[in-house]
């Protein structure tokens, strides 16, 4: 089999359009299919780890007192729950019950 054949029957049989729409809320699914229509091809986990960690330390650094525990705190749950959310996205564990 060509390594062609193989890329391709790969994706279409964990990601197909039927296994997303079963397994995703329906706002994630619908935003998946938005992207492929503008022709988006990758997933830059990287930029929205690096989001979350701005808006988590945005929020921190808006308190009374800041400090530096709690904003290295909230910048690694930030990254964490980003890196979740995507395992569970790219895994296809059901999401829908979320």
């Amino acid at each position: 089999m060509s390594d062609n054949k193989i890329l391709s029957e790969y994706g279409c049989y964990l990601f197909s359009e039927e296994v997303m729409r079963d397994r995703l809320p329906n706002s994630t699914f619908n935003a998946f299919k938005e992207c492929i229509k503008n022709g988006v091809r990758k997933v830059n986990i990287a930029t929205a780890s690096f989001d979350a960690v701005a808006k988590a330390s945005k929020e921190i650094t808006s308190t009374d007192k800041p400090n530096y525990f709690n904003l290295s705190q909230a910048m690694a749950d930030a990254v964490y729950e980003n890196v979740k959310k995507h395992i569970k996205i790219f895994n296809m564990e059901k999401l829908k019950s979320e």
